[in-house]
């Protein structure tokens, strides 16, 4: 397993307390005075231990975690210039927007594309390699021609046209030299068997109604960094749509995931550190989320999207969840 160190602790931590209230089983660490370069007072003892009474109250600490015997000066825990403090907190819920990730966190994008070519490649009766080496080969190329639709160096159909004439040759098929005919193959022998093979994850709808029951709940909207029309097809086919305010994909915004992140507070009229972001991927829904001001949370699904091997391993100060039906029980209204 892969390890991961998140250079961004800080964010997480100052946000967290602002997100995830006392009944969260979220693990946070208390920040230290080192990890913020602004100048803070010294409290003398007894607010210290004024403001280590209110820490514990915020959120739940491991029992394998214990505190410090005199915990750390109360000044440590202040945010850094422009984000809430506690004292900042209203009537309002403190999650004002929750962005969902769409593919490998609503939708089971890679089991579909796998199931899909694995179809293709074993009809094929010239293929060059076996059904699993194909969709390997067909996942490699659809990552290298995202980046590049991604970037604006080609359209969304570009993008499926590139794949093709790398992905042709090993199936054993001539490659057409007209893009309609390649766009034909796409529509006639891709997408229905694709489209067929989606798969909403179980925690999905569960969590989403948990959240609408919410009292002021928080507003929900959809930050993916794929195409609009097939994003908005994948949520109408599981009847997710109504859920969400927004979907929100780089046609909308002019930039994708990682740099979206402001565009997309900005479209919601919120500001980013009262904005979550939750999704599979650990570095670009999570670090990059922080880093922009929101809270990231990691939904551990136990595979690494990208490789399909084992999910890799967080720093602590990640906020992690195993399933979406554990994020309603975080979520806390500010006078709680």
């Amino acid at each position: 397993m892969s390890s991961y160190a998140s250079p961004f602790a800080s964010r997480y931590r100052v946000n967290a307390q602002h997100i995830f209230g006392q009944n969260s089983s979220v693990t946070v660490r208390r920040p230290r005075l080192r990890q913020f370069d602004c100048a803070i007072p010294v409290f003398d003892r007894e607010q210290r231990a004024a403001a280590d009474n209110f820490a514990n109250q915020t959120f739940r600490v491991r029992q394998s975690d214990p505190l410090p015997d005199s915990g750390p000066p109360a000044e440590d825990r202040r945010p850094p210039p422009g984000r809430p403090g506690p004292d900042s907190r209203d009537d309002h819920p403190v999650a004002d927007v929750i962005f969902f990730d769409l593919d490998g966190t609503l939708v089971d994008h890679r089991s579909a594309v796998w199931e899909a070519i694995g179809q293709i490649a074993a009809a094929a009766p010239n293929a060059m390699a076996p059904p699993e080496e194909l969709a390997t080969l067909w996942w490699t190329l659809e990552a290298r021609h995202m980046r590049e639709y991604l970037s604006g160096q080609c359209s969304f159909d570009e993008h499926h046209r590139r794949r093709l004439r790398s992905f042709l040759p090993m199936l054993g098929e001539q490659v057409p030299e007209s893009p309609g005919l390649l766009d034909d193959w796409i529509a006639e022998r891709y997408l229905p068997v694709f489209e067929e093979s989606w798969r909403c994850y179980p925690d999905v709808q569960p969590c989403l109604e948990a959240l609408k029951r919410l009292p002021d709940g928080p507003r929900l909207a959809v930050l993916t960094n794929g195409d609009p029309e097939q994003q908005c097809a994948k949520l109408s086919r599981f009847g997710l749509l109504e859920y969400f305010e927004t979907v929100l994909t780089p046609t909308e915004l002019g930039a994708a995931k990682p740099a979206a992140y402001a565009g997309a507070c900005r479209r919601m009229r919120t500001d980013p550190a009262r904005a979550v972001n939750v999704g599979d991927m650990l570095e670009s829904d999570v670090t990059a989320a922080a880093v922009a001001g929101l809270t990231g949370i990691w939904l551990d699904r136990g595979i690494d999207f990208v490789t399909g091997g084992p999910s890799p391993t967080a720093d602590e100060t990640v906020l992690r969840i195993e399933r979406l039906t554990d994020l309603p029980a975080h979520l806390s209204r500010t006078n709680a």
